[in-house]
C-alpha cells in the first residue's frame, strides 16, 4: 500500500523529468507562442510544455493509487 506522500513525490519527479522533454519536443513541433505588441511577453514561448508535463504526472498519480 502506497502513501499519499509517496505518490505525491512520484508524481512530482516524473513532471521535473518530462518539463524539459516535453519542452524540447513542443519547440521542434512549432508550438510556439509569438508575442505581439498587446502581451507582456517579449521573446517567443513554448505553449504547452508544462502543461503536458503536468498530465504525464497526473496520470502516473492516478495509476500508482
Amino acid at each position: 500500500m502506497t502513501s499519499y506522500l509517496d505518490v505525491f513525490a512520484v508524481a512530482a519527479v516524473v513532471t521535473f523529468v518530462t518539463t524539459p522533454l516535453v519542452r524540447r519536443f513542443v519547440i521542434r513541433a512549432g508550438a510556439i507562442y509569438k508575442p505581439n505588441d498587446r502581451t507582456v511577453h517579449k521573446v517567443p514561448l513554448p505553449t504547452m510544455g508544462g502543461m503536458l508535463a503536468v498530465v504525464f504526472g497526473l496520470v502516473i498519480w492516478i495509476g500508482m493509487e
